[in-house]
């Protein structure tokens, strides 16, 4: 349940963090900078969900796993988004 829950955070982290980017393409403006709190935010609660359910290095390990996994995948699902609505 704890897994799940940290995922769910991670994702909504690194969503929030890339649309405080100014390089973002899923919105014409991005978000205000003091939205990032709440992405590092999401990110430490993520980290504390994982650690509630495994021991900390592994808990280390899966966070800096689906935090850079997700973090890699944000601008590439942009990318996509961009390609399909100009053809």
């Amino acid at each position: 349940m704890f897994q799940i829950m940290a995922f769910i955070f991670t994702l909504f982290g690194a969503y929030t963090l890339y649309l405080t980017s100014r390089h973002q393409q899923w919105q014409i403006r991005p978000l205000k900078k003091s939205y990032r709190w709440l992405s590092y935010g999401l990110f430490a609660l993520a980290l504390y969900c994982f650690s509630l359910s495994l021991s900390f290095t592994p808990a280390l390990f899966m966070w800096l796993f689906s935090s850079s996994t997700v973090l890699t995948l944000m601008p590439l699902m942009a990318a996509l988004k961009v390609n399909r609505s100009q053809s």
